[in-house]
């Protein structure tokens, strides 16, 4: 009875956690390469469907050397004068980040990632980006 009385509450959770991202539309990445030297990774064009604010997450950035590393993003608007958004910074280990009132219209995006000080080594970079809400 407790083993079914688990597996229920189990489900229940996972029912909760998938509802609830069915209202945000993100993008996953694993280990993507940061290059050294303060270089600047970009992700492909995304497009966004809502005016909300956008964010993104550092779920682990290190090099190989083990070090830790405070990731700095930005979004670039590709049909729009403005174009890039300031950086933001989010720290190592779950730190999340959003850009506030900055790029939150209809458009498409592109994020852009760098180490927040500077890196000798290439940086591996896991964690996401939010770019709409529903």
């Amino acid at each position: 009875m407790k083993y079914l009385k688990n597996t229920i509450i189990l489900v229940g959770i996972f029912a909760i956690i998938g509802v609830a991202n069915a209202f945000a539309e993100t993008f996953h990445y694993a280990n993507i390469s940061i290059p050294a030297l303060h270089g600047t990774w970009t992700s492909a064009q995304k497009e966004k469907r809502t005016s909300t604010q956008q964010s993104f997450t550092n779920n682990g950035a290190r090099d190989a050397l083990n070090n830790t590393y405070t990731m700095g993003g930005r979004t670039q608007a590709m049909y729009d004068p403005v174009g890039y958004s300031s950086w933001k910074y989010a720290s190592s280990g779950g730190g999340t980040a959003n850009w506030g009132n900055q790029n939150t219209g209809i458009n498409d995006y592109k994020l852009h990632l760098r180490a927040d000080n500077y890196n000798a080594l290439s940086i591996s970079f896991t964690g996401s980006w939010t770019i709409s809400t529903y």
